[in-house]
C-alpha cells in the first residue's frame, strides 16, 4: 500500500497529506483491489499518537478504519460466504472500537450483533447467544428499551431460539421486537416486516399454518410496496409463503413463489450463491410431491453442493437438506443411501444443537419409515417413539409432524395386527388432523382450503376405514373412531364455506359485508370472463388474484368463524344425544380395500346406543350390473327399480343386513356414502306392494351431523317460481307434445308452466306471496336477483343438466371455456351441471351472449355464489339435477351448489324426468306440504305413492327418481 512505503520511510509529514488515501482501504468485490491490512493501519496511528502527531485525526482515523472492517465483514459474509474473513474483519472491528469508545459503547454493540448473527448462521449457536446477549445489554444501558437498535438485539434472539427450539423465549423476544419496531418504525418499514416474517416462521414450526400465513403475508405485502420485487428480502418472503403452502399441499402456488425467489437470488447474489440453497431445496421439495423425483434430486443435490462450498457441512441446513436427499432416496427404495444420509443428519443435529433439539425428531421419523418400509417393526417403533418424545418435550405433540409421525407410528402398528395401540394412535393423529384443518380454514380461500384437505385425504378416507373395518370385528366399540371421522369428513369443504359465508352476513359489520359484495363482484367476473374471453390469461389472473386476498382478508376478519365452526367437531355422541324413541341414524361410509373391492358398510345409531354398530352391507361390483342398466343406450330406471326386474335384487343387497336393526314405521336419518348418493335407496322395494319409504320414515341427509344442528322452523311466506321457459328467443315451440318429453331435451316444457301456475295458486290458497316467472320473463338476471332475497321457496321446472368430464368435453358449449390454460384439464364439476333459463339455447349452441347480458345457462358455480340463506326449500323440477362428481365429501353439482348457498332443503332428481308427469308429482308434493302441513320427506313420499295408483305413471320411471336432502 502506499501509506506503508510512507511509514516506513518516516515521511509522517508526506502520509499525513495522504491520510484521504486511507479511504483506498474501502472494501471493493474486485479481486485486484488491496487487501486492507489492518494491522499496517494500527501501527500507523499507534505510531502517530507516540508522537504526538495529529491527535484529533488518529481516533477518527481508527474508527473509519473500524467502519471498514465492519463493511468488510458483512460483505464477505453476504457476497462471498467466506466465514472465516468475515470473522476476522468482524473481531478487528470489535477491537479497534473497544478501544476508542470502550466496550460498553453503542458501536461495539453493533459488533457484537453482527458476530453474533454471523455465528447464527454458521450454526455456532452457544456462541451466537452469548454476543446477542451481550450486544442487548449494552443496547438496554446506552440507547434504552425503546430503540430500533434493542428491537434489533430482541430479534437476533427471537430467531435464535428459533432455531433452537426454545419456542416460548422465541415468542417473547419477537413479539418485543415487533411491538418496538412498530412504535419507532411505524407499520411499513422493512424491520418492522423482518419480525413479522420471523414471528410467522414461528407459528410454521409450531404447526399453526394458519397464524403463519397471516404473519408472512403482512411482510410479503410491506416489502413489495416498500422495496420492490426485485429484493433480497422480498425473495426471503416468496420463499418462505412457498414452503407454507408446499405444506398446505398448495403446490402450484409453492412452485410458483420458489421459482421467483430463485429468479431473484440468482439475478442480485449469482448462480453459486449460498442464498440460492434453500429455494432450491424447497422447489425439490414442490417437485418431490408432485412425484417429479428426477427433478427433485437435482434440486436437492445442486443445494447441497452450494451450501458444502460455500459454509461445509457442519451446519444444520445443510443436515436439513441431507435428510430431504435421504427421503427421496427411500422414496425410491433405496434404502443404504437414505439410510446413510439420515443417520447423518442425526450425527449434525446432536453435534451442534444438542441431543433434545426438536430437529432431531426429523431424521428420527425419517429412520422409522425406512425400517417400517424395510418390515424392521421394532426398530421402527424405536425411532418414532423417540421422535414423538423430543417433540413432545419440545413443543407438544399438537402439531403437524406429530400428527403424521402418529399416523406412521399407527399404520405400523396396524400391519401387526397390534389394534389396540394402532387405534390410540389414530385417534391422537385424527383429533391434531381436525384442529389443524379447522384453524387453518379461518383463513384460508376455498381453493386452498381444498388443497389442504386434500393432504389429509388419504388419513380420512382411506386408513381409517380400511382400520376401523378390520378392527370392529375383534373390538366393536371402535366403531366410534370411523363414525366421528365421517362426521368430520362429509361436507367439511361445504360447511367451513357456509360458516364464513354466514358468520359475514350476519356479523353486521358493513366493512366486512362490503368486501363480501365486493368479493362476489369478483367471482362473478371471473364466469364472465371464463365464459367470453376464456383466452384472457392474464386478465385472469390478476381478477383472481384480487379476488383471493379479499377472501383471505374476510375469512381472517370473520370473528364469529369459531362459533360456527363449532358444528363441524359434533362427534357421535353429540348425534346419540338428540336421537329419541323410534329414531335411528344410519351413517354409510366406503372402504377402499384395494382397486378391485369397494365395501359398503353402515353405522347405525340409537339414543340408548353405548356405541354405533358397524355392519358390512356389500361391495360395489355386487351392485354395478343392477344399477347401471341401460335401454337404448339409456339409463333404465324401471329396470333398476321395479320388484319385478332388478329391484328385489338391488333392495335385498342393500337394505337386508340392516332390516333386523329396524322397525316399522321408525324414522331413519340416513348420510349415503359413494354410490349409494345417486341411487333413490328409499325407493327400493320393501316387496310386492310397498316401498323402503312405504315402511320407514327416511329421511336423507348430506350428513348425520345434521340432527344434532338446531334449525329454526319457517313458516312460508314467500316463493319465486319458474316454469314455461322459452329457451329459443327466436322460435316458438310450444306447439310440441309433451307427453313423452322429459326435461332433458331442449324443448319447451308446456307442462312445467302449468306446473307453476297450478302451485302458485295453491300457495295463495295458503297465504304465501308468489311470484311466477315464465317465457322470456324467466332469465338468469331474475334467478341472480334472488341473492340476499328472503324467499322461503324456490321452485325452478325447467330443463337441468349434469354431463361428465369427457362428455362436456364434447359439448359445443365448452368449446370456448374447455381450458383457460390446458385442453387436457378437467372442467370443473359446478361448470358441468346447472339449470337453464331464457334464451340458453343459444349458449348450447356455443354461441356468446351480448356483452352485459347472461347467456341463460345458470351453472352450478354461479349459484354457490349466492346468498340464499332463507330458501327453506329449493325444488329443481328438472332433470339430473341430483347428479354431480361423487367424492368422498359429496356430490359436486348442484346439490353442493345450492347448500353452499345456504338452501335447507333441495328437491331433485337422479334422472331425466318426464314433463307431464313431473307436473303432476308436483302438484301433489305441494298439496302434502302446504294444505296438509306434512313434512318435506313425508309430503314427496306420498306424492311419490300416489303417482304409483296413476294408471298412466306407475312404473319407477315417472316417480322414484326424485329425492329430498336436507
Amino acid at each position: 500500500m502506499r501509506l506503508a512505503i510512507n511509514i516506513n520511510s518516516g515521511g509522517f509529514d508526506k502520509a499525513s497529506k495522504n491520510i484521504a488515501q486511507v479511504k483506498d482501504w474501502t472494501y471493493r468485490l474486485d479481486s485486484k483491489a488491496d487487501y486492507i491490512d489492518v494491522n499496517l493501519g494500527l501501527d500507523f496511528c499507534e505510531y502517530m499518537d507516540s508522537l504526538q502527531l495529529y491527535p484529533n485525526l488518529r481516533d477518527s482515523l481508527l474508527l473509519y478504519l473500524a467502519t471498514e472492517c465492519y463493511c468488510a465483514g458483512i460483505n464477505y459474509w453476504q457476497e462471498k460466504s467466506d466465514y472465516k474473513t468475515s470473522e476476522l474483519f468482524h473481531l478487528q472491528a470489535l477491537e479497534i472500537r473497544k478501544l476508542v469508545l470502550g466496550e460498553h459503547s453503542a458501536e461495539c454493540a453493533t459488533s457484537l450483533y453482527e458476530l453474533a448473527s454471523l455465528y447464527s448462521d454458521n450454526g455456532e449457536y452457544t456462541k451466537a447467544e452469548e454476543y446477542y446477549l451481550k450486544a442487548l445489554n449494552i443496547r438496554e444501558k446506552v440507547l434504552g428499551l425503546h430503540h430500533p437498535d434493542y428491537a434489533e438485539s430482541l430479534s437476533g434472539l427471537g430467531w435464535l431460539y428459533i432455531e433452537r427450539g426454545n419456542y416460548q423465549l422465541a415468542k417473547e423476544y419477537n413479539f418485543q421486537a415487533l411491538d418496538i419496531r412498530k412504535k419507532c418504525l411505524g407499520d411499513q418499514h422493512p424491520d418492522y416486516a423482518k419480525s413479522l416474517d420471523y414471528i410467522g416462521t414461528l407459528f410454521y414450526t409450531l404447526g399453526d399454518f394458519a397464524l403463519a400465513e397471516s404473519y408472512y403475508l403482512q411482510a410479503y405485502e410491506i416489502r413489495k410496496r416498500v422495496l420492490g420485487e426485485n429484493n433480497i428480502d422480498y425473495a426471503t418472503s416468496l420463499n418462505n409463503l412457498g414452503v407454507l403452502y408446499a405444506d398446505m399441499d398448495n403446490y402450484s402456488q409453492a412452485e410458483n413463489f420458489q421459482l421467483q425467489a430463485l429468479k431473484i437470488n440468482k439475478k442480485i447474489k449469482g448462480e453459486k450463491h449460498i442464498d440460492n440453497a434453500i429455494p432450491l431445496h424447497n422447489l425439490g421439495w414442490v417437485y418431490y410431491n408432485e412425484f417429479k423425483y428426477s427433478e427433485a434430486e437435482k434440486c436437492f443435490v445442486k443445494a447441497l453442493d452450494i451450501y458444502r462450498t460455500n459454509i461445509g457441512e457442519e451446519h444444520p441446513t445443510y443436515a436439513t437438506l441431507l435428510n430431504s436427499l435421504g427421503i427421496l432416496y427411500s422414496t425410491q427404495k433405496n434404502y443404504t443411501k437414505a439410510e446413510e444420509c439420515y443417520k447423518k443428519t442425526l450425527e449434525i443435529y446432536k453435534r451442534l444443537l444438542g441431543e433434545d433439539h426438536p430437529y432431531n425428531a426429523i431424521p428420527l421419523r425419517a429412520l422409522g419409515r425406512l425400517y417400517q418400509d424395510k418390515l424392521e417393526y421394532p426398530q421402527a417403533e424405536e425411532y418414532y417413539l423417540r421422535a414423538l418424545n423430543i417433540r413432545n418435550n419440545a413443543v407438544g405433540t399438537t402439531d403437524s409432524y406429530s400428527a403424521h409421525t402418529l399416523y406412521d407410528l399407527g399404520v405400523m402398528y396396524f400391519k401387526e395386527d397390534n389394534y389396540a395401540k394402532a387405534d390410540s394412535c389414530f385417534r391422537q393423529s385424527l383429533n391434531i388432523f381436525k384442529s389443524l384443518f379447522l384453524r387453518s380454514a379461518g383463513h384460508l380461500n376455498e381453493k386452498e382450503r381444498f388443497e389442504y384437505y386434500r393432504g389429509m385425504q388419504w388419513m380420512f378416507e382411506q386408513m381409517i376405514p380400511c382400520f376401523t373395518y378390520n378392527y370392529h370385528i375383534s373390538k366393536p366399540e371402535c366403531s366410534t373412531l370411523i363414525y366421528d371421522n365421517e362426521l368430520f369428513r362429509k361436507g367439511v369443504l361445504l360447511h367451513s364455506s357456509e360458516t364464513i359465508k354466514y358468520s359475514v352476513l350476519e356479523s353486521g359489520d358493513s366493512i366486512l359485508i362490503g368486501m363480501w359484495n365486493e368479493l362476489h363482484e369478483k367471482q362473478n367476473e371471473l364466469n364472465i370472463l371464463e365464459e367470453r374471453e376464456p383466452f384472457a390469461v392474464e386478465k385472469h389472473l390478476a381478477v383472481q388474484e384480487q379476488a383471493n386476498l379479499l377472501e383471505k382478508q374476510i375469512t381472517l376478519n370473520s370473528a364469529t368463524y369459531r362459533k360456527h365452526s363449532t358444528e363441524t367437531q359434533i362427534t357421535w355422541e353429540g348425534i346419540r344425544n338428540e336421537l329419541t324413541t323410534n329414531q335411528l341414524a344410519i351413517e354409510y361410509f366406503v372402504v377402499p380395500m384395494n382397486d378391485d373391492s369397494i365395501i359398503y358398510c353402515a353405522l347405525l345409531l340409537r339414543h340408548e346406543s353405548n356405541y354405533p354398530v358397524l355392519v358390512r352391507l356389500f361391495e360395489e361390483k355386487d351392485i354395478l350390473p343392477l344399477t347401471t342398466v341401460a335401454t337404448n343406450g339409456k339409463f333404465d330406471p324401471n329396470s333398476v327399480y321395479s320388484y319385478t326386474k332388478n329391484g328385489k335384487e338391488l333392495s335385498k343387497i342393500i337394505w337386508n343386513k340392516l332390516l333386523p336393526y329396524i322397525k316399522q314405521g321408525e324414522t331413519i336419518y340416513f348420510a349415503p356414502s359413494g354410490l349409494l348418493h345417486q341411487l333413490a335407496i328409499e325407493a327400493l322395494p320393501f316387496d310386492s306392494l310397498h316401498t323402503m319409504a312405504d315402511m320407514f320414515n327416511l329421511v336423507r341427509l348430506s350428513s348425520t351431523r345434521e340432527i344434532a344442528i338446531k334449525k329454526s322452523n319457517t313458516c312460508y311466506t314467500s316463493a319465486t317460481l319458474y316454469g314455461g321457459i322459452q329457451y329459443n328467443l327466436k322460435e316458438c315451440e310450444k306447439d310440441i307434445k309433451n307427453d313423452t318429453i322429459d326435461r332433458g331435451i331442449l324443448f319447451f316444457l308446456k307442462e312445467s308452466e302449468l306446473e307453476v301456475k297450478d302451485i302458485s295458486e295453491l300457495m295463495r290458497h295458503n297465504n304465501i306471496q308468489a311470484r311466477v316467472l315464465t317465457a322470456q320473463q324467466a332469465t338468469e338476471e331474475s334467478f341472480k336477483a334472488l341473492n340476499g332475497m328472503r324467499e322461503n321457496i324456490i321452485h325452478v321446472a325447467t330443463h337441468g343438466f349434469y354431463w361428465t368430464d369427457s362428455i362436456a368435453s364434447s359439448k359445443d358449449y365448452f368449446v370456448h371455456t374447455i381450458s383457460k390454460f390446458d385442453s387436457s384439464m378437467s372442467i370443473d364439476p359446478l361448470n358441468r351441471s346447472g339449470l337453464l333459463f331464457a334464451g340458453a339455447q343459444l349458449a348450447m349452441d356455443g354461441v356468446s351472449s351480448p356483452m352485459g347480458k347472461e347467456n341463460g345457462v345458470l351453472t352450478a358455480k354461479e349459484i354457490s355464489l349466492m346468498d340464499l340463506r332463507d330458501a327453506n326449500l329449493v325444488v329443481l323440477s328438472a332433470c339430473n339435477t341430483g347428479m354431480g362428481d361423487i367424492t368422498g365429501e359429496g356430490v359436486f353439482g348442484l346439490q353442493r351448489a345450492f347448500k353452499q348457498a345456504g338452501a335447507q332443503t333441495i328437491v331433485m332428481s337422479l334422472w331425466s324426468v318426464n314433463d307431464k308427469a313431473t307436473r303432476l308429482l308436483m302438484a301433489e308434493f305441494y298439496k302434502n306440504l302446504l294444505t296438509y302441513h306434512q313434512s318435506k320427506h313425508e309430503a314427496l313420499t306420498i306424492a311419490q305413492r300416489r303417482m304409483r295408483q296413476h294408471p298412466k305413471y306407475s312404473s319407477p320411471y315417472y316417480w322414484a327418481g326424485f329425492i329430498v336432502i336436507d
